[in-house]
C-alpha cells in the first residue's frame, strides 16, 4: 500500500513538473533568468568536479596528467552530459509540449509560442557556454586561432539567447530547435577519449568514427539546413516585413541569423575534415597490419587530425 503511495506522488510530482514546462512563459523574467544561469553553472562546475574525483581514483590516465590536460580531459565528458539535456530538451519542446499531436513544425502556435521549456533549454546551453569559457580561457589557456572561435562562439551564443529571451517571440523556439545538433557530440568527444585512452587500433575506435560521421552529417548538415532554410526561411522574412519592426530587434533578428549561418558554415567545414577522417579510419581497416613505424606515423597523424575534428561538439 505504501509503495502504490509512493508511486502515485512520484507520477503527481512528474505531472506538475510536465505542466509546469509547458505553461506559457511571462514576457520577460530578469531575475529567474539570472538564478537559472547560475544553477546551471554551478551544476556544471559540480560535474567537473565529479568527474576528477571519479577519474582520479579510477583512471590511470587521468592520474598521470598535468592539470592543464586534466581540465582538457573532463571539457570532453562534460560536453556530452550538455548535449543530453540539451537534446531530450529540444526534442521534447520541438515534438511533445504542444499537445494534441502538434508540433513546431505542424503549428504555428506551437512554434511562435516560448514555453518554460525554452527558457531552461537555452539557459542550461548559457550556463555550459559560460563553464566551458571559464576552463578554456583562464586554465587550459588556448591560444590557437580554433581557441578564439571558441571563445568567439560561445559568448555571442550567449549574448543572442538572452537577447531572444527580452523579445520572447519565436526566436527563442528557434533557438531551441537548433540545440538538436548537438546530438552529434558525445561521438565527438568519444573519439578524443578513445584516441587519449591509446584505443585507436580497437574496433569501438572505427565504430565511433563511423557514427560520428553518419549523426554529424544527419543532425548538422540535413536537419539544420532544413531548420534553417527550407522551415525557418519563411518566418524569417515574415519577420523583416512586419510592420512595426524596431531597429533594436531588427538588430537582433540579425545578430541571430548572422550566427546561425557562421554555424551552418563551420559545419560544413567540419563535415569535409571528416570525410577525411572516415576514409582515414576505411584506409587504416583494408590495409593489413604494418611496421610498429607505420603504426606509429598513422597515430601521429590521427593525432594532428584530432586537433581540427575533435572541437566540432561545439558548434551550436
Amino acid at each position: 500500500m505504501a509503495t502504490a503511495v509512493h508511486h502515485g506522488e512520484t507520477e503527481q510530482q512528474a505531472s506538475w513538473l510536465w505542466d509546469y514546462a509547458s505553461m506559457r512563459a511571462p514576457d520577460r523574467n530578469e531575475l529567474y533568468y539570472f538564478k537559472f544561469t547560475c544553477l546551471s553553472i554551478a551544476f556544471y562546475m559540480a560535474v567537473h568536479l565529479a568527474v576528477h574525483l571519479i577519474a582520479l581514483r579510477k583512471s590511470h590516465v587521468y592520474q598521470e596528467m598535468s592539470y592543464v590536460k586534466r581540465t582538457e580531459y573532463r571539457t570532453y565528458i562534460v560536453s556530452p552530459i550538455h548535449a543530453l539535456f540539451a537534446v531530450s530538451l529540444s526534442t521534447m519542446a520541438m515534438f511533445f509540449i504542444c499537445g494534441d499531436g502538434k508540433t513546431v513544425f505542424n503549428n504555428d502556435a506551437c512554434f511562435s509560442t516560448v514555453r518554460y521549456i525554452h527558457i531552461w533549454a537555452l539557459l542550461n546551453t548559457c550556463g555550459y557556454f559560460f563553464t566551458d569559457f571559464f576552463f578554456l580561457f583562464f586554465i587550459i589557456q588556448g591560444r590557437t586561432t580554433l581557441d578564439y572561435q571558441t571563445y568567439a562562439h560561445h559568448l555571442v551564443a550567449c549574448a543572442t539567447y538572452y537577447q531572444t529571451l527580452y523579445w520572447m517571440d519565436f526566436m527563442c523556439v528557434f533557438g531551441c530547435m537548433l540545440l538538436f545538433i548537438e546530438i552529434s557530440s558525445p561521438f565527438v568527444c568519444m573519439r578524443w577519449l578513445l584516441f587519449t585512452h591509446g584505443l585507436v587500433e580497437s574496433k569501438w575506435y572505427a565504430i565511433n568514427a563511423v557514427a560520428m560521421f553518419v549523426v554529424f552529417f544527419l543532425s548538422r548538415i540535413v536537419y539544420q539546413f532544413y531548420v534553417c532554410f527550407w522551415f525557418g526561411s519563411d518566418w524569417m522574412v515574415r519577420e523583416y516585413e512586419r510592420d512595426g519592426l524596431t531597429w533594436v530587434k531588427g538588430i537582433v533578428f540579425t545578430e541571430l541569423i548572422i550566427m546561425v549561418l557562421l554555424s551552418i558554415a563551420l559545419n560544413v567545414y567540419w563535415m569535409l575534415l571528416m570525410c577525411r577522417m572516415i576514409l582515414r579510419v576505411i584506409n587504416r581497416a583494408s590495409k593489413p597490419k604494418g611496421s610498429k613505424e607505420e603504426k606509429i606515423e598513422l597515430v601521429n597523424a590521427d593525432s594532428l587530425a584530432i586537433g581540427n575534428e575533435a572541437e566540432c561538439g561545439s558548434s551550436t
